[in-house]
């Protein structure tokens, strides 16, 4: 009596694992391609949810023929319903946005304890240097530590950005970068 009826016989799970190992296959792919494997320092979670759920929704659709095809003719071959489709595609989405989030908040943590930290160096010593080395130095969560400041000229200045020493100038850029062991 109910909207949805129960199927009247379920196939045994291991008719459904090549399908969702296909489905995971293409969706790791579809995230690398997507360069979702790249995040950004700080990323909105509205925008960062938006790309998911795009990337994850292109991944699906792509998954159901790919199995239709690969699997045709096959002991592996079953009929994909729009159900699975759908339960593939809500669940895929969930777990992703739920592991990034559980990611994001242990790297903030790391970052913030100083324990994950990327070394960077500041180039320039004028007023968009110094907006820039507040924000880093007052964000605690973009994980990084300003090594130094290079600035431009044939000797270094003796001024420092915010308390940050200048270790060099423009020319020494390439050697400062190997000494301090800069992130690139």
């Amino acid at each position: 009596p109910g909207v949805i009826q129960p199927p009247d016989s379920l196939p045994e799970f291991f008719r459904y694992a090549p399908t969702i190992a296909i489905n995971v296959a293409i969706i790791v792919v579809m995230l690398y391609f997507a360069r979702q494997y790249h995040l950004p320092r700080i990323v909105s979670r509205i925008d960062q949810g938006r790309r998911l759920i795009g990337v994850v929704t292109v991944g699906a659709l792509i998954g159901w023929p790919a199995q239709e095809f690969l699997f045709k003719y096959s002991i592996f071959e079953f009929e994909y319903t729009r159900g699975l489709f759908f339960y593939n595609w809500i669940f895929s989405c969930l777990f992703i946005l739920i592991a990034r989030e559980l990611h994001s908040v242990l790297r903030n943590r790391l970052r913030a304890a100083h324990l994950v930290r990327d070394n960077l160096l500041l180039v320039g010593n004028g007023r968009i240097a110094k907006d820039i080395a507040r924000k880093i130095m007052s964000d605690k969560r973009l994980g990084y530590n300003i090594v130094g400041v290079v600035v431009n000229g044939t000797e270094k200045t003796r001024n420092n950005v915010y308390g940050i020493p200048v270790i060099g100038t423009y020319q020494e850029i390439p050697s400062i970068i190997d000494a301090c062991q800069v992130a690139q």
